[in-house]
């Protein structure tokens, strides 16, 4: 028995006419990258969110580097990113000139952490999914909170 784990199509089709009518406008006005409709989209999801402001931007390599870039951490400040993550998260701590470390996110807290001065630890969606408060609190004598 096959079960099917996402079925974009099947969601897409429950709001078929909303998402075609958006994409008809943003080729009719030719806005693809910033405008109104990018504006409009940060302001309701940051309400949505109830935080002051929203950035958009093209991937989840590019959220990650622009929040450790806006940190200001010294260049080759260790990071600690989960050993089981996909390597985009890693690449946008070291195109941030920062240092990765990786933690088995299955490992004890003592036990998951091969540094003694990291400065941050960034989730990636894996951990962010996971209901497990122990990713969220410092490790190691970590002298900064989560980013």
């Amino acid at each position: 028995m096959a079960v099917s784990f996402l079925d974009l199509n099947k969601q897409y089709q429950t709001m078929k006419a909303e998402i075609d009518a958006a994409i008809a406008t943003v080729i009719a006005d030719g806005t693809f990258i910033k405008g109104p409709h990018a504006d409009r989209f940060e302001a309701e999801f940051a309400a949505y969110q109830r935080v002051g402001y929203c950035i958009g931007c093209a991937n989840g390599t590019d959220a990650i580097e622009m929040a450790l870039e806006a940190l200001d951490l010294p260049k080759g400040s260790e990071v600690i990113v989960p050993a089981n993550t996909f390597i985009s998260t890693s690449e946008a701590v070291t195109r941030s000139g920062l240092k990765v470390v990786f933690w088995r996110t299955t490992q004890s807290r003592s036990r998951g952490c091969r540094t003694r001065s990291p400065r941050r630890r960034v989730p990636s969606s894996r951990c962010i999914c996971t209901d497990s408060p122990a990713i969220w609190k410092p490790s190691c004598r970590s002298q900064a909170s989560m980013a």
